[in-house]
């Protein structure tokens, strides 16, 4: 229900876009389509490779060469923006999706694997709703605000990569438990005060 509105406009948008505008404007947009659509398929492969390989060089670490590349993609993507080559438009949104997969392929299992058992449910599901609303809503908005300002997308990598920047101090505090028991609780939270009670 809440996606509603959201879900009418985008199909509003959708069927009536088309009609009005011209033949270059029309081919741009299904190239734009053919990009997002192949990306989509490459993420198809991607996050469950980067999930994979998360198990085998640490979740921790995967996640924070996925939050650095992501950092230093930002600048690339414009760069290959601004070309207006179409051909490099279309590469660009193709790999726009390569760093997020990086980061989205381990991050169930590394924010899952942060707190306890009796823990775990609730403490991943808000870390990961309150990060969408602190951090993924005003997103397109502050792009929206920095493009106007600055008429560059450089000002939106510079958002990105300040962003990344939290994400890798934030994620450089967190234990990695890739290959380790997770049934018990952590020595560093249950254990201790367990033996101070006792």
């Amino acid at each position: 229900m809440q996606r509603d509105s959201q879900s009418a406009d985008h199909h509003r948008m959708r069927t009536r876009a088309p009609a009005p505008i011209g033949r270059g404007a029309r081919s741009l947009l299904w190239g734009v389509l053919v990009a997002v659509l192949g990306a989509s398929v490459l993420s198809f492969f991607t996050i469950p490779f980067c999930g994979w390989l998360s198990a085998r060089i640490g979740r921790k670490r995967m996640y924070m060469i996925g939050a650095a590349v992501t950092g230093v993609f930002g600048f690339l993507y414009f760069a290959l923006l601004n070309t207006l080559i179409p051909g490099w438009i279309v590469v660009a949104v193709v790999l726009s999706l390569i760093p997020h997969d990086m980061m989205y392929g381990p991050q169930a299992a590394l924010i899952a694997e942060s707190f306890t058992g009796r823990l775990r449910y609730s403490g991943a599901s808000m870390g990961y709703q309150l990060a969408s609303v602190i951090a993924g809503g005003p997103a397109p908005l502050i792009a929206t605000a920095l493009l106007a300002s600055y008429h560059s997308g450089y000002a939106i990598a510079v958002y990105i990569l300040a962003c990344s920047l939290i994400s890798l101090a934030a994620t450089a505090m967190l234990r990695d438990y890739t290959s380790k028991d997770i049934s018990e609780e952590y020595e560093h939270v249950g254990g201790a005060a367990e033996r101070a009670s006792g």
